[in-house]
């Protein structure tokens, strides 16, 4: 025999809330916190009130971290600037891989050496993080 859902009525109940314990489908179930539809409004409204209570605003966080970036990446290229502006035997690169595009700057007579020098280190790290990533995959699948 199927349980109709308590709240609408229509389709045959599936899951049961955690809040409150009614029968419902899974139109009015929410499989994140595990309750009906009408006890998520209210865990909603607690949700708010703690994140007012706590002060922890996560949009504020992100600009503040995005605001560091940029700023670390204009102070990067106002010395590049700089020591191109200059006449000195100094040399530097710069390495920026986002995503699957690398970006390289380097300047001075010894730049050429660093490129390469960078790639180097940047292909190693890259090879580090693979066989370590394998090595908790592997660790997660046998226990």
């Amino acid at each position: 025999m199927t349980v109709l859902c308590e709240l609408c009525g229509k389709r045959s109940a599936k899951y049961v809330c955690q809040e409150c314990g009614r029968r419902v489908c899974q139109y009015c179930f929410n499989t994140y916190y595990e309750v009906c539809s009408n006890c998520l409004k209210n865990i909603g409204e607690r949700a708010e009130l703690l994140s007012i209570e706590e002060g922890i605003n996560v949009d504020w966080m992100l600009k503040f971290v995005i605001i560091g970036f940029v700023i670390m990446f204009l102070g990067m290229v106002i010395i590049t600037l700089a020591s191109l502006m200059t006449v000195s035997d100094a040399s530097g690169t710069f390495f920026i891989f986002i995503g699957p595009i690398p970006i390289i700057f380097g300047y001075g007579p010894h730049a050429s050496y660093l490129l390469i020098l960078s790639i180097l280190i940047f292909v190693i790290f890259l090879f580090l993080f693979f066989y370590w990533y394998k090595q908790g995959s592997a660790e997660k699948i046998e226990a």
